[in-house]
């Protein structure tokens, strides 16, 4: 696992529901990725905080990336038939994300790896944000 982060993304966020966030993206990487490489980064991107992982796994078929973020979805093939979970991980990092006004995003192939980008407010966003609304 390699993690890159630059040393000051800033926010109030639930610390724990964001450690299961990272836990459940850690633990798909792991699974799926064929045991290669994972890349987390952390950065900020216009105001917002930013969270990715990457694999080099699998990857998920686009027939089932719109579907990847719901309750017990699983995606079923020869490659992932011997994989155990419940199809609640992914499901529950949305329900976090969505609770913390962010967003989430996939871009991956099938046998070309998968890439999870978070995007989080910033107490800077949401600074400007309450400021625009008073």
């Amino acid at each position: 696992i390699t993690i890159t982060a630059q040393p000051a993304v800033i926010g109030e966020w639930d610390k724990f529901r964001l450690e299961q966030v990272v836990t459940n993206l850690l633990s798909n990487a792991m699974k799926f990725g064929l045991g290669k490489p994972i890349e987390i980064s952390v950065s900020t991107s216009g105001g917002r905080a930013r969270l990715s992982v990457l694999d080099h796994g699998i990857g998920i078929d686009p027939q089932h990336q719109s579907k990847i973020f719901e309750t017990f979805y699983r995606v079923t093939t020869g490659l992932t038939n011997n994989i155990k979970g419940s199809g609640l991980g992914l499901a529950l990092v949305k329900h976090i994300l969505d609770a913390h006004g962010g967003s989430i995003t996939l871009t991956s192939a099938a046998g070309k790896g998968c890439t999870i980008r978070l995007l989080f407010p910033t107490l800077r966003e949401r600074d400007n944000q309450t400021k625009g609304n008073s």
